[in-house]
């Protein structure tokens, strides 16, 4: 598990299903962990985890989730690494 903290904490974003790897990045803090997957993206519950963590100084991390439902991108590879370029 250290070694995917750091692998994740060394990137500039992360991308995962609904799953709880998505959690372990977001305790890595990458600037940003994208959410694809499950039925909306993210799990409910995970804005209030992110806030949580974003109390701690230095932390940056971006909660993203790519879905037509709740924004303009559509929830595909191609569209988050668009939106990945508009960060840059």
């Amino acid at each position: 598990m250290d070694l995917e903290l750091a692998m994740h904490a060394g990137a500039f974003a992360c991308f995962a299903s609904n799953t709880g790897s998505a959690g372990l990045m977001l305790y890595s803090n990458p600037p940003a962990v994208f959410v694809f997957g499950g039925v909306n993206g993210y799990a409910p519950g995970w804005d209030g985890f992110r806030n949580s963590l974003a109390k701690m100084k230095g932390y940056q991390t971006e909660l993203i989730q790519p879905n037509p439902v709740l924004g303009p991108y559509e929830q595909t590879t191609e569209d988050a690494l668009k939106r990945l370029r508009e960060m840059l």
